[in-house]
C-alpha cells in the first residue's frame, strides 16, 4: 500500500510540475506577442530600436514621400514608411526624446487640418486640431525645414503646441486672427490655449505674428506686431501660461519685422531673434529677459544678413547663419575689390552661452542656414537648397548630399 501511495503522490507531482510549466511557456508567449509593435501599412518593422540616435530624413522618391532613419557613423539606412503621390508634407519634427516625429499633411491645394504623430514602436495617430474649415494650419505645398514652424514639442516631448490661423473663407486670405492649440498625446486630448482676440481685435493682413514654442513645460512664447506703409511697428512678446490661461506681455522691441524663427536659451532668460526695419539697420538680437536689456550681435544694413537660430542639442552654443547678398552694378562701381570678398559665400556663427565668446566658419559655397550641430561641434547639417539638406564638414569645408529634408534626431 505504502509503495502504491508514493508511486501515486510522484504521479501527480509530476502532473503539477508539466502543468505549471506549460502555465509559464503560455504566459512568456502571450507577454512577448502583446508587447510587439502594432502594424502600419507600409512600415517596414525593426527587430529593435537602435541604441543610438539617428538622422530622420524626408525624401521625395518619384512623387511619393519615404521618411527614413540614417546611421552617421555606418551611412546605413531604414525606410520607416512612405505616403501617396498625392500628398505633401507641410512640417515635420522629432520630439525632444527621440521617441516619436509630427508630420502635417495635405493635398495640395488644401490648407493642412491635421497632424500625425509616427513613434518608434510603428505607432501612428492623426489628430484633428482645426475643427473648423475657417482655421488652418501652414500654407500647403512647402516643407521649410523648420525654418517657420506651427507646432513646436515641448521640453519634455509628451505635448506639441500648434498656432491655426483663421481664414475669411476655406480658401481665402487671412482675418488677422490666430489661435495656439496643445495636443497632450499621452491622453489624446486637444485644448485652445490662447486665441489673439486676448490681445485685441483682429487688425487683417497688417498682423503679423510668429509662435516661438515653449519657455518651459507649461509656458509658450508668442511675438505679434503689425505694418504700416512707412514702417514695421514694435514687436510685442508675450507669455503664455497654459496651466492658468494667463497671457502675459513681457517686452517690446522698437521695430518688429521678424525673421521666421525665435531661439530661447536653455536657461530661460536669453531670447534671440531677428529684427528687419524698412528705414533703420537688420539686427539680431539676443534680449535678457531679467534684465530687459538687449545685445546687438550682428548689425546690418545692406549686404549681411541673418537668419535662423538655433540651439545645440547640448544646450552649449548658440547657431545662426550671415550671407552677403550681391550688390547692383551701380554699387559694385564704387566699391573698393575688398568689399566685394566673399559676396556669395556664408558663414555659420558658433556663439558660447556661458562664455558668449563666438567662432566663425566661413562656407565655400552659399548655404540657407544651420539646422542642427553634431556633437563633434565640427560637422553641421545645413539646410543647402530649396530640395534638400546636406551634411557640412567645417574642417575639410566638404558637403555630402542627403537629398531630403532633416526633421532632427531620434531612437528609430
Amino acid at each position: 500500500m505504502r509503495k502504491t501511495f508514493c508511486a501515486q503522490r510522484g504521479f501527480s507531482s509530476l502532473i503539477i510540475i508539466g502543468v505549471i510549466a506549460i502555465s509559464i511557456f503560455i504566459g512568456a508567449f502571450l507577454f512577448l506577442k502583446s508587447n510587439q509593435p502594432i502594424n502600419v501599412p507600409g512600415l517596414r518593422q525593426s527587430k529593435e530600436i537602435p541604441q543610438n540616435k539617428r538622422l530622420i530624413l524626408l525624401q521625395s522618391q518619384n512623387k511619393i514621400k519615404v521618411f527614413k532613419s540614417i546611421d552617421l557613423s555606418t551611412k546605413q539606412k531604414r525606410e520607416l514608411f512612405r505616403l501617396g503621390s498625392d500628398m505633401v508634407v507641410n512640417e515635420a519634427q522629432v520630439s525632444p526624446d527621440g521617441q516619436k516625429f509630427y508630420y502635417i499633411p495635405s493635398k495640395s491645394p488644401d490648407f493642412p487640418s491635421n497632424i500625425v504623430v509616427f513613434t518608434n514602436k510603428g505607432e501612428k495617430r492623426e489628430f484633428n486640431l482645426t475643427k473648423n474649415d475657417l482655421w488652418s494650419l501652414s500654407s500647403p505645398g512647402t516643407l521649410t525645414g523648420g525654418m517657420s514652424k506651427d507646432c513646436f514639442w515641448s521640453l519634455d516631448g509628451n505635448k506639441l503646441a500648434c498656432m491655426l490661423i483663421q481664414r475669411g473663407s476655406s480658401r481665402g486670405a487671412a482675418t488677422g486672427r490666430d489661435k495656439i492649440v496643445v495636443l497632450d498625446y499621452t491622453f489624446g486630448s486637444i485644448s485652445e490655449v490662447f486665441n489673439s482676440d486676448q490681445i485685441g481685435p483682429p487688425k487683417g493682413s497688417a498682423v503679423l505674428s510668429v509662435f516661438g514654442g515653449w519657455v518651459d513645460n507649461n509656458k509658450l512664447l508668442y511675438v505679434q506686431t503689425q505694418q504700416n506703409i512707412v514702417e514695421i511697428e514694435p514687436a510685442n512678446f508675450y507669455t503664455i501660461d497654459i496651466k492658468t490661461g494667463v497671457v502675459q506681455k513681457e517686452f517690446s522691441y522698437p521695430y518688429g519685422g521678424l525673421g521666421f524663427k525665435i531661439a530661447i536659451s536653455p536657461s530661460k532668460e536669453e531670447v534671440f531673434f531677428q529684427s528687419f526695419s524698412r528705414t533703420q539697420e537688420d539686427k539680431f538680437i539676443k534680449y535678457d529677459m531679467n534684465s530687459r536689456q538687449d545685445t546687438v550681435l550682428v548689425s546690418t544694413k545692406d549686404v549681411l544678413g541673418t537668419t535662423h537660430p538655433v540651439i545645440s542639442e547640448d544646450g552649449s552654443k548658440l547657431i545662426f547663419t550671415t550671407y552677403l547678398f550681391l550688390k547692383s552694378p551701380q554699387e559694385i562701381d564704387v566699391l573698393k575689390p575688398e568689399t566685394l570678398k566673399g559676396v556669395g559665400r556664408s558663414e555659420i556663427h558658433l556663439y558660447d552661452l556661458t562664455t558668449n565668446k563666438e567662432e566663425i566658419i566661413r562656407t565655400p559655397e552659399s548655404i540657407d542656414y544651420v539646422e542642427a550641430l553634431l556633437p563633434d561641434n565640427k560637422t553641421f547639417i545645413v539646410h543647402k537648397t530649396p530640395e534638400n539638406s546636406v551634411i557640412f564638414d567645417s574642417e575639410t569645408s566638404s558637403f555630402e548630399e542627403l537629398n531630403g529634408f532633416f526633421l532632427g534626431f531620434g531612437y528609430f
